[in-house]
């Protein structure tokens, strides 16, 4: 009687397991249970795949706001890279809030104004409405 490394993944247990192989293999519980999950596994990713496809169309089907070049002031600390520095070569202000916004400005039609600020100041500006967003 020879046998035949089936690997077979469980919750709790990701090792292989042996199988006996018989003639009648192919009614064998172990080898159909196999197929079956093999199937399943194929099918949920197919499905996965299709709805993640989906996902962009639904979201560029939705329409963006139009703040009609309404002022928008963002704070920002310029501490934290990659998101928001001050480039040491150009003294640039860079990092990605930097393009988000750039990016949001352009999407929703509004005159972006970044402010430097330290983190203390931040949630007290927010607050007493001296600026929209803090980033």
């Amino acid at each position: 009687m020879t046998t035949t490394l089936l690997w077979q993944r469980t919750i709790n247990n990701h090792r292989p397991q042996l199988a006996p192989q018989t003639a009648g293999q192919h009614n064998n519980p172990d080898i159909l249970m196999v197929k079956m999950t093999l199937l399943m596994n194929k099918t949920l990713m197919t499905l996965a795949s299709l709805a993640s496809m989906c996902v962009p169309m639904i979201t560029q089907a939705a329409e963006l706001p139009d703040l009609d070049g309404r002022e928008v002031i963002v704070v920002t600390e310029n501490a934290y890279p990659p998101l928001q520095f001050v480039d040491p070569k150009s003294g640039e202000a860079i990092g990605w809030e930097y393009d988000a916004m750039k990016e949001l400005a352009g999407r929703l039609n509004f005159k972006l104004v970044i402010e430097n600020s330290s983190w203390d100041a931040m949630i007290p500006a927010i607050s007493a409405r001296a600026s929209t967003i803090s980033a």
